[in-house]
């Protein structure tokens, strides 16, 4: 048996122990299970067959297209039965731009009696095509700022942004139900 596999065999504990070299316990852990003579370059090869071998299941799926994505979120929060969720599309002259618009019901009800935005705040890196997160903000009596209404666009072009506006500040009266 060479040194390369009965260290493959070890290899949680060596990993373990690699990744706490910094701190005494873990050079003398690294030591004592004869990781001693192991390279840098060796662990780091471990350490990627251990994660191919044993993929992370919370990790999104790369396979599946940004529409889909917005598909089955636009189904789960059509399941939540106080969420409004509005798909939006926009054909710009460069090609069409995909995204959608949710809220709560409340939560409508407070923007537009508010009538006027306090706070248009755009995030990013918060889902695996990285759309950006935009959110409308208002303030209550009390001064505090109330999320009232999210958007996922696919860009920040003033087209799609203007039509989630609309989606959410739209015309003050009318049901809530066909909002």
């Amino acid at each position: 048996m060479s040194l390369f596999e009965s260290t493959f065999r070890q290899r949680p504990k060596i990993i373990k122990a690699a990744s706490e070299t910094r701190s005494l316990e873990g050079r003398q852990v690294l030591k004592q299970i004869g990781g001693n003579f192991i390279r840098t370059q060796e662990i780091i090869i471990l350490q990627l067959k251990a994660l191919s071998q044993n993929p992370d299941e919370r990790a999104p799926n790369r396979n599946i297209t940004a529409g889909e994505n917005i598909t089955k979120a636009m189904e789960f929060l059509s399941t939540r039965p106080n969420y409004l969720v509005r798909r939006l599309a926009v054909n710009n002259a460069d090609a069409q731009i995909d995204g959608f618009v949710f809220a709560a019901r409340e939560n409508i009800i407070t923007l537009r009696q508010r009538g006027y935005l306090t706070l248009f705040d755009s995030t990013y890196a918060t889902n695996a095509h990285n759309y950006p997160l935009f959110t409308f903000m208002v303030r209550d009596e009390y001064g505090i700022l109330i999320p009232c209404a999210h958007a996922i666009v696919q860009s920040e072009k003033s087209d799609i942004v203007c039509k989630a506006l609309d989606k959410n500040c739209g015309p003050r009266t009318g049901d809530l139900g066909t909002y």
